[in-house]
């Protein structure tokens, strides 16, 4: 297996996409459950989450069968 560092823009719009992804479906539960809606709350679980995302999935892994 090889291991290759993807590029920084490819990293930050996943992590952006991750992260909005995350935010709403955590405010869609809220909303149907009838908890309060605090806009914070899901701006705070979109930006980290979407960070730790970029973060963890820097590297490319290439599965090649090499004799």
């Amino acid at each position: 297996m090889k291991s290759e560092k993807t590029s920084f823009k490819s990293r930050l719009i996943f992590g952006l996409v991750a992260g909005f992804f995350s935010g709403f479906g955590i405010f869609l539960w809220d909303f149907f459950e009838e908890e309060p809606i605090v806009i914070e709350k899901y701006v705070f679980q979109a930006v980290f989450t979407g960070l730790f995302m970029a973060l963890a999935f820097g590297y490319k892994v290439d599965k090649k069968n090499e004799p």
